[in-house]
């Protein structure tokens, strides 16, 4: 009990020392901002939006603002972010600290976020501009929208040579979400024909990368049969494995079709359920159209005591392990 105790405090004492060193941090900041230092500015109000409160935001922006007066390239971006994501739909004043920020440091991703602002904002023609402007710097987040663009979002007219120029070039810098769009794109036809074999190519690319989407978009595919993919659970196994430790959706769906339907492996409906109960837990959008009625199919071989284990432990996993981030 007594050397419990003396660990709790040891803890308390630690988590105090982090408080205080995180307090003086704070005040030096404030100090050397309230002296007119720009970086100091910007770095208080970035510590200010993490407390993610109304009036700790506004306090941020007035922060920003200063910064952004003095010429500072990032407290001008700061404060046309905050500016943008505070109203229901882009502000001239957000775009315009945007646009100042640019004008100063002329950041290639800032470029293609403010694209993207103005897809949102209706400026369709101010949009691609920027969008291309970045892209021609070396973004790939400019080239994956231009290539969004082309195949026929954001309202623009289809143009599939246009789109596939840039989605290429996005993909051949070797960066693992525009190799795993490229391959969508093959697989879907949206580049106006459809090439079963180049769009696992570079899916394959991008699951190599560490890509959990992309290795679970193929497990997917070699287990379903699904877009003309030819059936492969041999290889889809291990690509489910490699999704699935990542948390990511496809992954544990993948892997629970694998335990359910015994391919490549023994069926065991207990996984299957879990697996699958997992994937369903984190379609927000509802894309896995066929997880219930396969959770249903898999819960008729367990007992209630198990189905109430097996929800308790995909209720602890969520809890500790939020699912992967796309591939950026």
């Amino acid at each position: 009990m007594k050397m419990r105790t003396m660990c709790m405090i040891g803890l308390c004492s630690a988590a105090l020392q982090a408080a205080v060193v995180e307090s003086r941090v704070t005040d030096d900041l404030r100090q050397r901002a309230q002296a007119g230092d720009a970086a100091a500015e910007v770095a208080l109000g970035q510590r200010l939006m993490d407390e993610k409160q109304p009036a700790a935001t506004e306090e941020a922006k007035r922060w920003f603002r200063k910064a952004a007066e003095q010429g500072n390239a990032q407290g001008a971006w700061m404060l046309g972010s905050a500016e943008v994501a505070s109203a229901p739909s882009p502000s001239a004043e957000g775009i315009a600290w945007m646009q100042k920020s640019i004008a100063i440091d002329h950041d290639a991703d800032h470029m293609a976020t403010l694209a993207f602002v103005e897809f949102l904002a209706g400026q369709q023609t101010e949009a691609l501009a920027w969008a291309r402007r970045a892209a021609d710097a070396g973004s790939v987040k400019a080239m994956q929208m231009l290539a969004m663009a082309y195949s026929g979002a954001f309202g623009y007219p289809k143009d599939v040579a246009a789109a596939r120029h840039w989605m290429t070039l996005a993909a051949a810098k070797g960066d693992a979400a525009s190799e795993l769009m490229l391959g969508q794109f093959y697989l879907s036809g949206r580049l106006g024909t459809t090439d079963v074999s180049a769009g696992l190519e570079w899916m394959q690319r991008a699951a190599a990368k560490g890509s959990a989407q992309a290795a679970g978009t193929l497990a997917t595919l070699y287990l379903t049969g699904e877009m003309h993919v030819p059936r492969d659970p041999a290889r889809a196994l291990p690509l489910a494995r490699q999704a699935a430790a990542a948390n990511d959706m496809l992954g544990h769906y993948a892997l629970g079709i694998a335990y359910q339907e015994g391919a490549a492996m023994a069926v065991d409906s207990r996984q299957a359920w879990y697996q699958l109960a997992l994937a369903s837990r984190m379609d927000e959008k509802h894309t896995l159209h066929d997880v219930a009625d396969r959770m249903s199919q898999a819960a008729t071989q367990l007992s209630a005591s198990d189905l109430d284990e097996l929800a308790a432990k995909v209720d602890a996993v969520l809890k500790a392990a939020p699912p992967s981030a796309p591939a950026s």
